[in-house]
């Protein structure tokens, strides 16, 4: 009891601290685009991440926040002009409209109900204009982009009854910053994951909680699972590209970057962006005891004009606050006598020193990951990449080559 009081104590001291801390970033003007587009209805499907929310005025306004700089880099893009956005929900269609949701709904349904929930919103708008022939585009960033490349691969597999109907078509996934190999299921990063994932959602991280990040750590292993790359060694193509979201449905048959090779066939483009500089997967930045795996948000990248990228930016902030978590397990540990305050050993304000001090730092860590995490939704090398993908190729359509982002050929 008197770890969890202390623990409990911990997560509060951090929230103090990062609720104070935040920050705007201010959206981007980028150039109009002179590729043509098709002339179909073009429909935006937006996906946050695990730990959002989408409020009764974000369904409304159609204008999920953070997303922005998307919307209108793609509004200013030739063809798109008269693009149609909808934000995703995690709560699905509910009393015959799109579901505002808060951030449980994030982390307490399996990424297969999110898929189901996406099906839905899908056939939901296509209903709002039958019969009219439509472009869809989904673009998800974090776990939405996981959400939407699960999608991709049900399609593709015709699993669960997922489909399109026949006046309209999937065009393309970009995923940003999403952990599409899987997020790794080492424990000591486990714990700190689940009080990102506490101070995020502002509630009391438990097992009952947890669906969407058990996917994860099982999508992550299931890299040692699939088919080696038809193009290298075992080991050369990215952790995003190795691993597979079919897992999710236990099957290892395909993937990620095989998946991506089909969905190219049937004029499908898959462009995954990653943030060298996102803690929330590059770890050991804030933590030397934590593992790196940045690169679970890569495809291996298939070359221009591919319809198929794996493609990395150099966001901000480039450091993370370093903490040890020696720290914490030397205040934890110390053994604490219950009574008056003469009772208490000098070891116990050496702990509440220590206490305070580790959550301060933790806190600054915390916000330095959430920045790092966040960044791939403004940051204008992303947009102009955003906007040369958005562009007509012979192959799949649209999916022009991101030229100006660098390209991931191999894990790193």
């Amino acid at each position: 009891m008197k770890g969890f009081l202390r623990s409990k104590l911990t997560l509060i001291l951090i929230a103090l601290v990062l609720l104070t801390g935040g920050a705007a970033v201010p959206l981007l003007s980028i150039a109009r685009s002179h590729a043509q587009a098709p002339a179909s209805r073009q429909v935006f499907i937006l996906l946050k991440g695990t730990t959002s929310s989408l409020s009764d005025g974000e369904v409304s306004s159609r204008m999920p926040d953070g997303f922005q700089s998307i919307m209108t880099t793609i509004k200013a893009t030739a063809g798109f002009s008269g693009a149609e956005f909808f934000p995703y929900s995690y709560n699905g269609i509910r009393a015959g409209k799109i579901a505002s949701y808060d951030c449980s709904a994030t982390i307490d349904p399996s990424i297969n109900d999110d898929v189901s929930n996406l099906q839905e919103e899908i056939n939901f708008i296509l209903k709002q204009k039958p019969g009219v022939d439509t472009n869809i585009y989904l673009i998800g960033h974090s776990g939405g982009g996981a959400v939407a490349y699960a999608y991709l691969g049900f399609l593709l597999k015709g699993i669960d009854s997922i489909s399109i109907p026949s006046n309209a078509h999937l065009k393309a996934v970009v995923t940003l910053d999403s952990p599409i190999g899987g997020i790794s299921f080492d424990p000591t990063y486990g714990s700190f994951l689940q009080g990102y994932v506490s101070f995020k959602c502002l509630t009391v991280f438990n097992a009952d909680t947890r669906f969407a990040l058990d996917n994860f750590f099982s999508i992550f292993k299931s890299a040692s699972k699939t088919p080696a790359p038809d193009d290298g060694p075992p080991g050369s193509d990215p952790q995003g590209a190795q691993a597979t979201v079919l897992d999710l449905v236990l099957q290892t048959d395909l993937s990620n970057e095989m998946i991506a090779e089909q969905a190219a066939t049937k004029g499908i483009s898959v462009l995954a962006i990653g943030n060298t500089n996102d803690f929330l997967w590059k770890t050991k930045a804030c933590n030397s005891a934590f593992p790196d795996f940045v690169n679970t948000q890569y495809l291996e990248d298939e070359g221009a004009s591919s319809g198929i990228y794996g493609r990395s930016f150099n966001g901000t902030p480039t450091s993370c606050p370093q903490f040890s978590t020696k720290t914490l397990k030397s205040c934890t540990d110390t053994d604490l006598t219950i009574g008056g305050l003469a009772a208490f050993p000098p070891e116990y304000f050496e702990c509440i020193i220590k206490s305070v001090t580790f959550a301060l730092t933790v806190g600054q860590a915390i916000t330095a990951v959430a920045n790092s995490h966040s960044a791939v939704l403004t940051d204008s090398g992303v947009l102009t990449g955003l906007q040369k993908f958005f562009v007509t190729i012979p192959t799949t359509g649209v999916g022009g080559t991101p030229d100006n982002l660098t390209p991931q050929p191999r894990a790193d």
